[in-house]
C-alpha cells in the first residue's frame, strides 16, 4: 500500500516534538498533534483501525498537555506536601 510519505512525515514530526519537549518548549505538543493527524491519515489508507484509534487518543492527550502547560502550578502549602493525604485523620497528629 502506498502511503505517499505520510509515515515518514509522521515520524519526522514525532522526532521534532521529542526535541521540542526535551527543550521544555510547549510547541512540541503541537508537533505531536500534527504527527497524530498524519498517523490517522496513514491508518485510514492502510485500513488499520488500531492506528487511527490510538492516535486519536494520543491527540487528545497531547491537546491536554498543550493546554495544561499554560496553567499556573498550585503552590505547595507551607510545611506540607502538595499531595493531599489519603488518611486525613492522621494529618492532625
Amino acid at each position: 500500500m502506498k502511503l505517499f510519505g505520510l509515515d515518514w512525515l509522521a515520524m519526522l514530526l514525532s522526532l521534532l516534538a521529542l526535541v521540542l519537549l526535551g527543550r521544555k518548549n510547549r510547541w512540541g505538543f503541537v508537533s505531536f498533534m500534527l504527527a497524530n493527524i498524519t498517523w490517522v491519515a496513514a491508518g485510514l489508507l492502510l485500513g488499520n483501525a488500531a492506528i487511527c484509534v490510538g492516535n486519536v487518543a494520543f491527540f487528545a492527550y497531547n491537546l491536554r498537555g498543550f493546554q495544561a502547560w499554560s496553567r499556573p502550578v498550585a503552590a505547595m502549602p507551607p510545611g506540607g506536601a502538595a499531595i493531599p493525604s489519603m488518611r486525613p485523620e492522621l494529618d492532625s497528629m
